[in-house]
């Protein structure tokens, strides 16, 4: 293998890159109708039209932007002295974390755009 790729938080890195792809897309290229299969789907989100269309948008650009930013921060992690193990379980949590504040940052969005 090659050794960017062993020495790089590969889990981060490969996340990050398809969140941002999944993210974009969802962004520019939203799920047009209500569903319970693709898209944001909480139980806010699927109030209404009106919800599902922003949280969709919303949800997205909050999405490409961080798996953009944990692309890159995994990638410099090839410069960062430490285990490999170590890079690789910040890369988990990295993608944790990002995840999490991707659906909070949207559910606040979603509470203070529409006065429920």
């Amino acid at each position: 293998m090659n050794p960017f790729f062993e020495n790089i938080a590969l889990p981060g890195f490969l996340s990050g890159i398809a969140f941002a792809f999944v993210g974009s897309f969802m962004h520019y290229s939203p799920p047009s109708e209500i569903n319970g299969v693709v898209g944001y789907r909480t139980k806010r989100s699927m109030k209404s039209q009106a919800h599902w269309d922003f949280a969709q948008r919303y949800s997205g650009k909050i999405m490409g932007f961080g798996g953009l930013v944990m692309a890159v921060l995994s990638a410099l992690t090839y410069f960062v002295p430490v285990d490999v193990e170590v890079k690789q379980t910040a890369g988990l949590i990295a993608l944790l974390v990002l995840s999490v504040s991707m659906i909070v940052a949207t559910e606040v969005a979603l509470k203070r755009k529409f006065k429920d």
